[in-house]
């Protein structure tokens, strides 16, 4: 290369630079900026925060005369109204209103991005604050409405819900319209971002009854609204339906916008949609929602949090990471529901949810018939007129449903009418503390055929979930599978755990079917449950309280056949008969049928005040059948207290006019009366591996330490006679409830089963035993701690039936908290192997200076073992430190962590300055060295931006805190 003298390779270097930023397009950098802020004068232009716009109406208008040019709008803090444009009307050198309802900030084309939060003198987008610079796009054009106090009855009328008493006189119907019927689709190249709309009021009609706070019309052939919206809230707005968002993607249209960061709350809608409504009848809408919060909204009819409605058409949205908390309906949905009509469509898709305390308003009755799926989600789909067939395919993972109420399903609600259809799955869910009047958690339901004689199918997938302490005034404390008139409800559960569950009969499980269609076909309720555990449920409180577990009802002629496959009862009770399940056949109408089956199940533990302390039979009516059948099944120890004495005697299977069958099966007292037996039955112990007749070290049954696994030969009273006892010919699954492989020979025990295809006979009991397991060996569990994060590592010598360790730590209220699950590297949890493993605590509790872990080592068959613990000491900061307050903005209390080093040697002072600096709130601060975490109420501090000082050895820290009311 020849050379080149420093100035000539400078000026090259200046020309390849200009060039590259030419061709470089800046990220984010729009090719127009128009700048708004309420308190410019009225002659800006919007071509710079010096001469910015003062009326956000003037941008949305220059947006849209010129389209084809991508433009950005950059809001500056304030409050800004629809319906003021950029005029002096009265000549005192400001803006006024124009007073019409019907004006909106409306865009009627593509590539416009708004964003919100600036102070009004940044140069670059990044360096915005929506958080600290709240800009609140308002409704309120004539600026009378009251502070939004969402829980206050504010208007002295109980009959309105409070959510929207604040608003007064004439408001905006819809606050911002987005509109894509017109020459340009809105696609997510129009951006909404960090900006707050409140106090619209739709309640008009046709389109201006809905979507109070935005309305996104993508209706049409060919049309579309699907913008992006981050980082906006929309709060207190009004409609008939879709008091928030209303996304309307009908006849032919597609509306589907995307929400990120998003908070939908405390709106109301008289009808449908407290916080948003999505209509794809003949059309789509699909909106997507990710990290979003959908509180304290409220509807009149159904979906109080968002409503999902079509006749023909798509409806499936995907929802991720999202909290719906304290929504309100007065029927359907508290916090979402789809509605299906005339061969529509609908697989909403739920990940990482939370569902707290939806349902209805408090103190309201929950019996009446107008509340069903009240509670959290609600699923509907019909065929009415013999039209093609709607479907629902919703899918429901790690999610958790925790203190939602309903009539029917507080927490998931399914409902197939009319020849609809419904496929959902849940899976990876927990259900806990829910209420409801009739199926405490989830309600599936098939009614009716169609006009052309279709069923109505409900067959949800429901597995890997837990369901503890849910609670129901009449039937189904967990769970209710239900089927009327011809229809069909045949839900798959399995790998899922009932525990403590309660209900007035049918304490965890209730199942009913009632009479034919009009050609006489029986309603069908026949779910199958597979490696299943039903553990310490209860059936009390009404003078029927029958069926500790489960409770298989029909009537009329319909057909309830369950099938149980590699499954427990223990410790459930029953206030009549039955301690685990009641069986049972009423009316004399048509031919009722209850056949359950039981394959390899384990009966123990369970107790009936009156008659069946595991299983209780009877035909009630004067035909039909109640007839179960038992093989490879387990009951022993189980009691009723038949005569009333509370002694509580062996009583495990007890038929009145009635049948039942049972072969190759442990029932402790022999052949029960009414009983057929057949080949291979015993009347002896079954041999539980673990203490108190598999009890568990706390001796009672229903609880987590229970171990039913069969003891081996190498034990101390000799092998299990369920050991290579069972009927091959009735295996349905190829494992255990532990994951074991089915028909493994224990050396040692001499084969008693049948065995029609060859191999080796199936164990009794929900258990395949391998014999004598050895427990999991630890040569080592330590931790260290690096930065911010502790890493954890143990080793094994040795594991036997081994599925992992749940990772534990101790909080400070003494409980322990689960941190994740490692599983076991051995291939089918057994090894003779040394194995090491490895994890990370990257979610340190800030102002913990000790920090204690302990390893829950669980078993395939869920039986649980624990480590050693092990003790993590950090060190005491290095530097006086202050955290950035969460929540931030608050509105009543937030957290503010600081830490302190040693050598403080001064006395701690933390303050809270206004902006103007006067001080307006002092915490109680430690002075000694460490972490701290301390609450901050700042519920009667007014609205504003304010700065928190921490003052400590001669050192200050200060961080930003935004309260808003």
């Amino acid at each position: 290369m020849p050379h080149m003298s420093p100035i000539r390779y400078s000026l090259l270097l200046l020309f390849v630079l200009l060039i590259s930023s030419v061709l470089t397009a800046v990220p984010g950098q729009a090719q127009t900026i128009i700048h708004v802020d309420v308190d410019a004068s009225a002659s800006g232009d919007g071509t710079s925060w010096g001469s910015a716009y003062p009326a956000l109406q003037d941008a949305f208008d220059q947006a849209n005369a010129n389209p084809g040019t991508d433009v950005e709008i950059w809001i500056a803090e304030g409050t800004y109204y629809p319906d003021v444009d950029n005029v002096d009307n009265d000549g005192d050198g400001s803006t006024e209103h124009m007073a019409d309802s019907d004006t909106s900030f409306t865009l009627t084309r593509d590539g416009v991005a708004i964003y919100g939060g600036f102070e009004g003198n940044e140069s670059s987008r990044s360096s915005r604050d929506p958080s600290a610079n709240v800009v609140s796009l308002s409704g309120d054009i004539g600026e009378d409405d009251d502070v939004l106090r969402p829980n206050t009855d504010s208007d002295n009328d109980s009959s309105t819900p409070t959510q929207t008493d604040h608003i007064n006189g004439t408001n905006a119907t819809h606050v911002v319209l987005l509109d894509g019927t017109g020459s340009e689709n809105i696609t997510s190249m129009t951006i909404l971002d960090g900006v707050t709309v409140t106090a619209g009021k739709a309640d008009g009609t046709d389109l201006k009854k809905t979507g109070g706070g935005l309305l996104c019309n993508g209706s049409g052939s060919g049309k579309k609204c699907s913008p992006a919206l981050t980082n906006v809230t929309m709060q207190g707005n009004r409609a008939v339906n879709g008091g928030g968002l209303s996304n309307q993607g009908t006849s032919g249209g597609v509306s589907s916008p995307s929400l990120t960061n998003s908070v939908i709350r405390w709106n109301v809608a008289e009808e449908l949609g407290g916080g948003m409504i999505g209509n794809g009848s003949d059309g789509t809408s699909n909106p997507s929602i990710d990290q979003g919060e959908f509180t304290n909204n409220y509807s009149g009819n159904d979906g109080g949090g968002i409503e999902m409605v079509a006749f023909g058409g798509e409806i499936s949205p995907t929802i991720t990471g999202t909290r719906f908390e304290d929504n309100i309906t007065e029927k359907f949905g508290g916090a979402f529901q789809s509605s299906l009509w005339l061969g529509a469509t609908a697989n909403p898709h739920f990940t990482n949810c939370e569902f707290v305390g939806n349902g209805k308003r408090d103190g309201d009755d929950q019996q009446g018939d107008d509340t069903l799926g009240g509670g959290a989600i609600s699923l509907l789909s019909a065929i009415p007129d013999g039209q093609d067939r709607s479907e629902t395919r919703a899918t429901i993972e790690n999610s958790s449903f925790s203190n939602n109420s309903a009539n029917e399903g507080a927490a998931v609600y399914i409902a197939a009418f009319d020849g609809g259809f419904d496929g959902s799955e849940v899976t990876d869910s927990e259900f806990s503390q829910n209420n409801a009047y009739r199926a405490g958690a989830i309600a599936v339901g098939a009614d009716t055929t169609s006009d052309d004689g279709r069923a109505s199918a409900a067959e949800l997938s429901l597995s890997s979930s837990s369901f503890s302490s849910n609670d129901a005034d009449q039937q189904g404390g967990a769970l209710v599978v239900r089927a009327n008139e011809g229809g069909e409800a045949r839900p798959e559960i399995s790998d899922v755990t009932f525990s403590s569950n309660q209900a007035g009969q049918g304490g965890a499980v209730d199942i009913f079917a009632n009479d034919t269609d009009d050609n006489g076909n029986p309603a069908v309720a026949s779910p199958t449950f597979t490696d299943v555990k039903f553990l310490g449920n209860s059936a009390t409180g009404l003078s029927e309280s029958s069926g500790g577990g489960l409770i298989a009802l029909t009537q009329n002629g319909g057909t309830a056949n369950p099938s149980v496959v590699n499954s427990i009862f223990s410790g459930n009770s029953a206030a009549l008969d039955g301690g685990a399940v009641d069986i049972r056949t009423r009316m004399s109408q048509g031919n009722p049928v209850a056949e359950p089956t039981f394959t390899n199940v384990t009966f123990t533990g369970n107790e009936a005040n009156e008659s069946g302390g595991a299983i209780s039979v009877r035909r009630e009516a004067s035909n039909g059948s109640a007839s179960p059948t038992f093989t490879n099944t387990i009951l022993w120890n189980n009691t009723a207290d038949a005569d009333g004495n509370g002694s509580g005697t062996e009583n495990e299977i007890y038929v009145s006019d009635a049948s039942a069958f049972a072969r190759y099966s442990i029932i402790g007292g022999g052949c029960p009366s009414g009983v057929s037996c057949g080949t291979n039955l015993r009347d002896e112990n079954p041999q539980f591996a673990g203490s108190n007749d598999g009890a568990g070290p706390d001796g009672k049954f229903g609880t987590n330490d229970d171990d039913f696994r069969l003891q081996g030969p190498g034990s101390g009273g000799g092998a299990s006679v369920a050991i290579d006892a069972g009927d091959n010919s009735a295996i349905s699954k190829g494992n255990d409830i532990g994951g074991n492989t089915r028909n493994h020979d224990v050396s040692g025990v001499s084969d008693t089963g049948n065995t029609p295809n060859g191999g080796p006979p199936v164990d009794f009991g929900a258990h395949e035993s391998l014999g004598d397991p050895l427990p999991v060996e630890f040569t080592a569990f330590e931790g260290q701690i690096e930065e911010s994060d502790v890493f954890l590592s143990w080793r094994t010598a040795s594991e036997q039936n081994n599925a992992g360790f749940a990772i534990q730590r101790l909080t400070s209220s003494g409980s322990w908290k689960r941190l994740g699950f490692v599983e076991s590297k051995a291939t089918g949890g057994t090894t003779s192997n040394p194995q090491s493993y490895r994890f990370r605590d990257s979610n340190l509790p800030f102002e913990t200076d000790s920090l204690v872990y302990r390893l829950k080592q669980v078993d395939l068959d869920g039986s649980t073992s624990f480590s050693d613990r092990t003790v993590i000491r950090r060190r005491v900061a290095d530097e006086v430190k202050l955290l950035a307050p969460a929540p931030n903005p608050v509105r009543t209390q937030t957290q503010v962590r600081f830490a302190l080093p040693e050598d403080i040697g001064s006395e701690v002072e933390l303050t809270l300055y206004d902006v103007m600096g006067r001080q307006v709130h002092t915490v109680d601060a430690g002075a000694e060295a460490g972490r701290y975490e301390q609450t901050l109420d700042v519920s009667g501090i007014a609205s504003g931006v304010y700065i928190l000082q921490l003052t400590a050895g001669g050192a200050s820290k200060t961080r930003k805190l935004t309260i808003v009311r």
